[in-house]
C-alpha cells in the first residue's frame, strides 16, 4: 500500500497563497459580473446623469445624454414601446433641446450686441445648432427682418455675419446672406417705401407694394420672399381689422352706400372673410346699382311734434283748437310717410348738402327718387304740450332706442312706442328702408329756453317749466327730472343714440326768436347762448332752422353772421315750391310747413307733390 504523501515546508505554503487569490479573484468577478448584469437590467436615469452634467458644467455629457435619450426615442417609436423609460428620455430630450435653444439664442444675442464669440463659446453653439439649428433659424431670419427694416445698422449686420458664419452649423443657414449681400442691400432700399407707408397706416398701398417687390427678382431669395410675405400679410391683417369694424359700424347705422365703398376697395385682399363676404352681399342687395348726382333744388318739409294721445289732444280744453290745426296723429305721420315713398321720395341727410365753407354739394341718390329733407320743427316738450297729448320728454329702452314718456293726468309715466316722430320714422323704414339713402334720417330742431327734449337743465329752465305745469294744474310735471346732472347725463345718451342713427340737428334759437326783428347783438347773444348750452351734446351744429318760417335773405348782416357762426345750412319758409340758393358763405333752403290744416286741401296748399291728393287727416277723435 502506498502512502500518501503530504507537501510541507515553503511549497506548500506557496500551493495554498495561489488557491486562496484565485479563488478570491473568482469571487470578484462573479461580483463585478453580477452588478453588471443588475445595472445593465435597471432603467438608465437619466435626471441624475442630466443633473450631474449641469453640476460640472459638462458640456459633453448633456450633448452625450441627449444623444443617448434620442436613440432611446427612436427605438421606442420602432418598436412601439410605452415604457417608462422612454417617457424620462423623451422628458430629458426636451429639456435639454430647451436648454441649448436658450443658450444659442443668448450667445446669437450677445453676437448682435457686438461681442465675439470664444473658440469654446464657438464649438459650443456649433454643438447646439446641430440639434436645435431649426429652432434658432427664426432668429436669423429676424436679424435679417431688422436689417432690411434698418432697426439694426449694416456695420451691426456684417459683424453678425462674419462672427456666426465661421461656426460650422451657421454656414448652412448663413451662406445665402453672405453670398446674396449685394442683393439684400438693395432689397433694404426698394423696401423702404413700401415699410414707410405701413408705418402710416396706408395699408392697402403697402400690401400691394410689398406684392410688387415679390414679382422681382428679391423673390429669388427664400429668406427675402418669407420676409415680403409676412409684411403684406401683416399689412392685410391690420387692414381688415381697421376696415371690417367700420363696415359693420356703417351697417348698423343703416350707411350701406359707405359701407359697400370701404368693401369694394378691400375685398379682393380677403376672398376667404367670411364676415366681409356675408357683409358684401347685404350692401350688393340693399344698395341701388344705379345712382345719380341730384343737382336741382331740394325740396323740404317740417311737422311738429306728433300727437302722441288723441284723447287728451282732442279734450275741447284751450289746447284743443291749436293742435287741431297744426298738429298731426302718430297715424297720420305714417300715412304721411307712406304718401311721402309713395312719391318717390328719399330721404337725404342734411349735413351733406353743404360742405364746411358753406358750398352746395351735389346729392347723391338712388336713380329714380326725389331727395327730401324733413325737419322735426319746435322739438321742444311743456307742459302746456303735454296737454295738446305730445309726449313729456324723450328717453331710450333697454336696447337703446328712443322713444316719447306719456305722463297721464295721474302723473303716471310710461315710456311708448309710436310716440314721436323719431321712433315712427324708424320704423318704418325697418319696412321700407329704400325710403332712405344711406341711413339718413331728419333734422331735429332745437331751442333751449324750455330746456333740451324735455329735461330742464338748470334752475331757470325748472322755474319756467314749474309756472308753466302749476298754471294748468300739473304739479306733478317736474317730479321725475328735477335733478339736474342726471338730465345732463340722461341727455348725453339719447343724443348719442340719435347721432349714431344719422339723426341731424338744428338750432331754431334760443328762445325761439323773431330773428329778421332781431339786432345783431341780440342775435349774437342768443346764438351764443344756444351754442353753449348743446356743446355738450352736440358735435355738428350747422344747420339754423328760422321759428315762425321766417328768413333773413333780406339782411345780410345777420345771415352773414349765422354764416360766420357755422350755420353753413339756413332754412326758411315763404314759396310753395322747392328752393335752394347759394349765397355768399351758406346756402339757404326754404322747407314747406306741413299741418293738418294743409292737409285737409293739399291742393290748394301745394302739397300735392308730396301726398298726391291722399287722405292724410283721418283720426276721428278730432272735432272736425
Amino acid at each position: 500500500m502506498r502512502k500518501v504523501k503530504f507537501f510541507t515546508g515553503p511549497y506548500r505554503q506557496k500551493k495554498l497563497r495561489t488557491i486562496a487569490f484565485w479563488s478570491i479573484a473568482v469571487l470578484v468577478i462573479a461580483l463585478l459580473l453580477f452588478f453588471l448584469l443588475r445595472k445593465s437590467l435597471e432603467p438608465y436615469d437619466f435626471q441624475l446623469a442630466y443633473d450631474k452634467a449641469l453640476e460640472h458644467s459638462d458640456f459633453e455629457e448633456i450633448i452625450s445624454i441627449h444623444g443617448q435619450a434620442q436613440k432611446i426615442i427612436a427605438d421606442g417609436a420602432d418598436s412601439g414601446d410605452n415604457s417608462a423609460e422612454l417617457a424620462d428620455a423623451i422628458l430629458i430630450r426636451d429639456k435639454i433641446e430647451i436648454q441649448l435653444s436658450t443658450y444659442s439664442q443668448s450667445l446669437i444675442e450677445s453676437v448682435l450686441r457686438g461681442n465675439s464669440l470664444s473658440s469654446e463659446e464657438a464649438e459650443r453653439l456649433s454643438l447646439s445648432m446641430s440639434i436645435v439649428g431649426d429652432d434658432s433659424l427664426e432668429v436669423i431670419e429676424d436679424v435679417l427682418r431688422d436689417y432690411v427694416l434698418g432697426v439694426i445698422s449694416e456695420a451691426e449686420y456684417i459683424h453678425f455675419l462674419e462672427t456666426l458664419y465661421p461656426v460650422p452649423e451657421f454656414k448652412r443657414f448663413l451662406s445665402e446672406q453672405v453670398n446674396e449681400f449685394v442683393l439684400i442691400r438693395d432689397f433694404k432700399t426698394a423696401l423702404e417705401p413700401a415699410y414707410q407707408l405701413l408705418q402710416q397706416g396706408e395699408y392697402s398701398a403697402s400690401a400691394d407694394a410689398f406684392e410688387s417687390l415679390g414679382d422681382s427678382e428679391y423673390s429669388s431669395m427664400r429668406s427675402l420672399d418669407h420676409i415680403l410675405e409676412n409684411l403684406r400679410m401683416e399689412a392685410l391683417d391690420s387692414l381688415y381689422l381697421l376696415r371690417m369694424p367700420e363696415i359693420q359700424r356703417l351697417i348698423e347705422q343703416g350707411r350701406l352706400y359707405d359701407a359697400s365703398l370701404i368693401i369694394r376697395s378691400i375685398d379682393f385682399y380677403f376672398p376667404d372673410r367670411e364676415e366681409l363676404i356675408q357683409a358684401k352681399n347685404l350692401t350688393d342687395k340693399m344698395v341701388p346699382s344705379k345712382l345719380i348726382y341730384w343737382s336741382d333744388p331740394i325740396e323740404a318739409i317740417s311737422v311738429k311734434p306728433i300727437i302722441a294721445d288723441s284723447e287728451r289732444a282732442f279734450d275741447n280744453d284751450v289746447f284743443a283748437d291749436r293742435a287741431n290745426e297744426d298738429l298731426l296723429t302718430a297715424a297720420e305721420f305714417r300715412l304721411l310717410l307712406e304718401a311721402l315713398y309713395e312719391n318717390d321720395y328719399v330721404l337725404i341727410n342734411g349735413n351733406e348738402i353743404v360742405d364746411e365753407a358753406g358750398n352746395f354739394q351735389r346729392v347723391l341718390i338712388p336713380s329714380g327718387k326725389k331727395p327730401l329733407l324733413i325737419f322735426l320743427d319746435d322739438f321742444y316738450f311743456t307742459p302746456q304740450r303735454v296737454e295738446s297729448g305730445i309726449c313729456s320728454r324723450l328717453d331710450l329702452d333697454e336696447e337703446s332706442n328712443v322713444l316719447g314718456v306719456i305722463q297721464d293726468r295721474q302723473g303716471i309715466e310710461n315710456l311708448q312706442s309710436n310716440s314721436t316722430a323719431i321712433d315712427i320714422l324708424e320704423d318704418y323704414l325697418q319696412e321700407y328702408p329704400d325710403f332712405t339713402f344711406n341711413g339718413a334720417k331728419a333734422v331735429i330742431v332745437l331751442s333751449g329756453a324750455d330746456g333740451l327734449l324735455g329735461y330742464p337743465l338748470n334752475s331757470e329752465h325748472l322755474v319756467r317749466m314749474r309756472d308753466q305745469a302749476q298754471s294748468i294744474g300739473l304739479s306733478f310735471y317736474l317730479d321725475s327730472v328735477n335733478d339736474f346732472e342726471a338730465n345732463r347725463e340722461k341727455l348725453r345718451e339719447i343724443f348719442a343714440s340719435l347721432e349714431y342713427k344719422q339723426w341731424v340737428f338744428a338750432s331754431q334759437s334760443y328762445n325761439r326768436i323773431s330773428v329778421p326783428d332781431q339786432s345783431l347783438s341780440s342775435l349774437s347773444w342768443d346764438t351764443e347762448h344756444m351754442q353753449e348750452e348743446i356743446a355738450e351734446f352736440i358735435t355738428d351744429l350747422r344747420i339754423y332752422a328760422f321759428p315762425f318760417g321766417n328768413h333773413v335773405e333780406a339782411n345780410s348782416l345777420l345771415s352773414s353772421y349765422l354764416a360766420n357762426s357755422g350755420f353753413v345750412l339756413q332754412s326758411g319758409s315763404g314759396t310753395p315750391y322747392a328752393y335752394t340758393i347759394q349765397k355768399q358763405g351758406y346756402v339757404y333752403i326754404d322747407r314747406q310747413q306741413i299741418t293738418a290744416d294743409k292737409l285737409r286741401n293739399p291742393q290748394a296748399n301745394f302739397l300735392n307733390n308730396f301726398v298726391s291728393g291722399r287722405q292724410i287727416i283721418t283720426d276721428n277723435k278730432r272735432p272736425y
